[in-house]
This record gives C-alpha cells, structure tokens and sequence, in this order.
C-alpha cells in the first residue's frame, strides 16, 4: 500500500493533488474530485468494481497498487481515494497509460492513451484503448458505452428520467506501417491488395459478426493467426 505524504486541494476549482510514496520514491496523481450527474440504468464502467492497478504517467513514473475504474461512456479514468473515499477523475493530460488487475482469473488489462488521428478518427484528441494483443499486428479495444435512449420511472409522485446505456466497443487492428483497421467498416479489396500473404486471415476477420457471443475471443485468435503467417511469410 503506498503511504500518501502529500494532499493539497483547491475548494474553488474541486482539484486535488495527492503525492504516493513507495520506497522513498514521490509519484503525484492530480484530478478533479467528481460527482457523478445524470441518472442511468446500465454500466457506465468497463468493469464495476473497483479494482487495483497502476498509473503509468506521461513522466514515465509509475503510481502502483491503488484503486482504479475506466467510465465508458466520458472515457476517462477515476482513482478511489482510499483516505477520503473520494472518487478523483485523474488528469488525463498526466495519464499514458493504466492496467488493472483480475486476480481471481489470473489477469492483467492493459490500456494505453492512443491519439484519435492515429486510428484514423475524426477529431484531435486522444482515447484510452485496451491492448487486447500487441505485436507486429495490435489489437485495441476502446471500451466505449453508448447512450441508447431515455427511459421515465415514477417513484411515489415524482417521475426521473434515465439514460439507458450500454457497451459499444470499437475494435481496431494495426497493422505495419500504421495502416489501421476497423473489422466493421472497411474497403477488404484494397487491405487484400495490401497484404496478399495473410489474404485467408483477414478473409476470417470479416467474415465474423461483431454482435454474437465470443467475437472479441475470435478477434483475438484470429490476431495471433496473422501475427504468426506474418513472421513465416518474413523468414
């Protein structure tokens, strides 16, 4: 457990700064401490819980072992301040990267800041994306949550309006040289025509549908297929 050796906080603009110390060692973490607005049915978080993990920061220091949780639907990360219990909307600015740990099924999520424009997406900024497999082709995931539509509940005489969201992620493969690949939309002819040695491959990539059970496991044994036809078609 990190032993926090530093808080300061700026009421006026809800900031808050909080220097972790592991072994002599002073990471700071900075955010906003957040409320959260709006009301919804459905899950906001990648995954509910909060779980342990650490933050990889753009200054190459690392903040271990505290408690994390990836929204969806702002894409943005929150830290649990255990202290305080506040939940903290970290300085994404600050931010390159996060993994959080599932220790009951022995597994470690990676995610990444990646800028929009390197995945062929309108706009500037970044996204955080999960690295589902990382090699001469990548596999990213971003854990997008979508608002579907509005839903009204009465409760005794008032009447709340709800969002109703729910998953929607985008998978996106890179291949070398950047060339990046949505599996669902996409000209095949002319990623064919670039890859004429992992044709069958791909071919198994649109061919399967994004909505049915298992389609994120294909993706990625699909992406470990063309990995290694890549590396014999090298040798």
């Amino acid at each position: 457990m990190p032993i926090i050796k530093h808080i300061t906080t700026n009421i006026a603009f809800i900031l808050i700064t909080v220097t972790l110390c592991y072994g002599g060692i002073f990471v700071p973490l900075a955010g906003e401490v957040w409320e959260s607005r709006g009301m919804y049915t459905g899950e906001k978080y990648f995954r509910n819980e909060w779980m342990r993990g650490d933050v990889m920061l753009e200054n190459g220091m690392v903040a271990e072992n505290v408690r994390l949780r990836y929204n969806g639907l702002i894409d943005e990360l929150f830290w649990l301040h255990e202290g305080s219990m506040q939940h903290i909307r970290l300085d994404r600015g600050l931010v390159s990267g996060f993994r959080m740990y599932v220790p009951e099924e022995d597994e470690r999520l990676e995610f990444t800041k990646v800028e929009r424009g390197r995945l062929s997406m309108l706009g500037t900024s970044d996204i955080f994306v999960q690295v589902l497999y990382d090699d001469i082709v990548i596999l990213y995931a971003y854990r997008q949550v979508s608002r579907k539509r509005d839903v009204y509940v009465r409760r005794g005489r008032s009447r709340y309006k709800l969002t109703e969201v729910e998953p929607d992620p985008v998978y996106f493969l890179v291949l070398p040289g950047d060339i990046v690949i949505r599996p669902d939309t996409l000209n095949r002819r002319d990623v064919y025509r670039a890859f004429p040695g992992i044709r069958n491959e791909l071919r198994s990539i649109f061919r399967q549908r994004r909505n049915v059970s298992g389609y994120e496991q294909q993706l990625k044994e699909t992406v470990r297929r063309i990995n290694r036809a890549l590396e014999e078609h090298q040798q």
